[in-house]
């Protein structure tokens, strides 16, 4: 249903005021800036960037000229309708109206270096530090997690020492001539260089407090940088922080084999299960639930298991891309950039995530885990709540039978009210299109004609 209303928006004519007002907007910024003149699209639904942030759900569609500003703002709607961002508005308990889509148009900077920054650093909000995370080119590589950015602690008074953490970056993201993006080899000498120097890095430090006096609250905030050194602010929105209590590293020391000790934490905490090595992203329905997801890239299409899963640790990413940001809000363990936890841990292995420490251990670690929290669903500004009421919901809200092809999608692995239903609509829907093939056949007692003086031709399921 949802690729189908996905087709009718990119198909459906745009109202003649709406086509209007955009047209005639961007000429007049034509107009006032002189020559050629790109525009970034991007969503702006109603609660996004709130509380819940939606992030990474919908799409942003870069570097677009005037002949395709049409379409490109139909693309954007449609979004709306994606797999994940669908998965993730059920389980925040919010219904289809709650989150009208708007689309916002910026004009595009086509940037040397782009990044996020953390107004304070989220797995250490007490250290007075900010997080500054950037790489050459466009933003979206250090978003989505497929390249690990240069990352930055910064002192939020604008004095003492910078640490820094320089990645390789072999890869980056340009804006191409004729419109779009287009993928480039960063030149050799700039690969192991920092994307920005120390000026625009308390530049930044300066903007990020600006935004979190001012909002009151800490802020995550998209910057770019211009080829002529400018710094812009493309966004901001409330950094969600978790403090979850956990036992020291040292409690841990010789209690079990340690496997991994490399990465950064995404969200604090400590988590035990088995291992779900994912391949693919069209292995994700086959997650069962209290695995730890490994993969080798951060993709925000993990929200669409991250209700049933218990933790995950990618081989790459970005502690302040989109899936930082959503592994905050459904308080899931998170490592990320560990480099090669694809190749170290097993299918099925039992492993203890901890990560605030960055580390992970061989088995069960009981002094871990004595104090570790819930993690999963959030209290939603709709639906979930504290105390009894938000433990009943977690029984009847959270939807996890997604696809009716996999073989997953049976009676047994139903965990809610919400799976219940939708196992039993979808088959009795399958039942309903299967009707005539199954009167044709001499099966007995499955279907029958309901005898009538009337002239009409009914049959009834049984």
């Amino acid at each position: 249903i949802a690729g189908e209303i996905r087709d009718l928006i990119l198909k459906a004519e745009v109202p003649k005021e709406i086509n209007d007002a955009i047209i005639r907007e961007f000429q007049r910024l034509l107009n006032k800036r002189g020559g050629s003149l790109k525009m970034a699209v991007r969503s702006s639904a109603l609660g996004e960037n709130s509380e819940i942030s939606f992030a990474g759900q919908f799409s942003t569609i870069p570097n677009v000229g005037a002949e395709e500003l049409i379409s490109a703002y139909k693309m954007v709607i449609s979004s709306k309708y994606n797999d994940r961002a669908i998965c993730y508005r059920i389980s925040k308990g919010l219904d289809d109206m709650e989150v009208p889509m708007g689309v916002l148009f910026m004009e595009m900077i086509p940037s040397k270096a782009a990044g996020v920054a953390y107004s304070i650093n989220p797995t250490n909000p007490k250290s007075g530090k900010m997080l500054i995370s950037g790489l050459w080119g466009l933003g979206e590589f250090a978003v989505s997690g497929q390249i690990t950015p240069d990352i930055f602690i910064v002192p939020k008074s604008g004095k003492g020492e910078i640490d820094r953490i320089i990645a390789p970056k072999k890869k980056m993201l340009i804006c191409a001539s004729q419109g779009g993006v287009e993928e480039k080899e960063v030149p050799e000498e700039d690969i192991n260089k920092p994307c920005i120097n120390d000026n625009q890095i308390q530049n930044l430090t300066q903007y990020c407090s600006v935004l979190e006096n001012y909002f009151n609250r800490p802020q995550d905030v998209e910057w770019a940088l211009t080829y002529d050194d400018r710094l812009f602010i493309l966004q901001t929105r409330f950094l969600k922080v978790n403090t979850p209590q956990i036992a020291p590293l040292s409690l841990c020391n010789g209690e079990n084999p340690v496997l991994i000790s490399k990465g950064r934490t995404a969200c604090p905490g400590a988590t035990s299960g088995p291992v779900f090595l994912l391949m693919h992203k069209d292995e994700l329905p086959h997650i069962p639930e209290g695995a730890i997801l490994v993969a080798k890239n951060t993709m925000t299409e993990f929200v669409k298991v991250m209700p049933r899963i218990r933790g995950i640790i990618t081989d790459i990413g970005n502690p302040s891309g989109h899936l930082s940001s959503l592994v905050r809000e459904y308080k899931i363990p998170t490592i990320i950039s560990s480099d090669s936890a694809t190749k170290i841990l097993k299918n099925g292995q039992l492993i203890t995530l901890d990560a605030t420490n960055c580390r992970v251990y061989d088995g069960y670690v009981e002094s871990l885990l004595a104090t570790r929290g819930e993690n999963g669903l959030t209290e939603g500004p709709t639906v979930f709540q504290k105390g009894f009421v938000g433990e009943v919901l977690k029984k009847i809200v959270p939807l996890t039978l997604y696809d009716p092809k996999v073989h997953l999608f049976r009676p047994k692995e139903c965990k809610t009210i919400h799976d219940i239903t939708r196992f039993a609509h979808e088959i009795a829907i399958q039942t309903m299109f299967a009707i005539n093939d199954r009167t044709s056949s001499n099966e007995k007692g499955y279907v029958f004609q309901l005898v009538s003086l009337l002239p009409i031709d009914i049959y009834v399921i049984n």
